[in-house]
């Protein structure tokens, strides 16, 4: 029996294909700790499978799935101040290109997440916000650097 004893989910966002569900187990899940996340992308069949209960609507899913009370929806529209996207299909690419993932301002992931202990400490706003980036932050540089270390 498939278990997750000791993991848990916060302040992450989550954006997707199109398709069957947002999340999916398999099998039954126990002790799981997953809350405080968002979802963005879609549109899906069903919003959620857990151990093999469908949700329709994150509403659902906050009322009566047993992980995610306190999950949020974020428009993919207005998700993302560079205006990226998740593919429309699951087989297309990801904009590897792209590693912008800095919220707008009007995104519904603002002030949606939870404090995490040296994760997301100052943060701005009433809580921290979901995925990546704070909202004003700075992008940390990728990829190669010149000899010699700092960009």
């Amino acid at each position: 029996m498939p278990r997750c004893p000791g993991v848990v989910y916060r302040s992450n966002l989550f954006s997707g294909t199109e398709g069957n569900y947002t999340f999916e187990t398999t099998g039954p899940m126990e002790r799981c700790d997953f809350d405080r996340d968002g979802f963005s992308g879609g549109p899906w069949e069903y919003f959620f499978n857990w151990s093999e209960v469908r949700y329709p609507t994150i509403e659902e899913v906050c009322q009566r799935a047993p992980v995610y009370g306190r999950a949020v929806r974020a428009d993919p529209e207005t998700c993302f101040a560079s205006g990226l996207r998740a593919p429309a299909q699951a087989e297309e690419q990801f904009a590897l290109h792209s590693n912008d993932l800095r919220l707008a301002a009007s995104s519904g992931a603002l002030d949606r997440g939870e404090g995490l202990a040296n994760i997301n400490d100052g943060y701005s706003g009433t809580a921290p916000d979901l995925g990546a980036f704070e909202l004003g932050a700075e992008l940390p540089p990728y990829g190669p650097r010149p000899e010699g270390g700092a960009p």
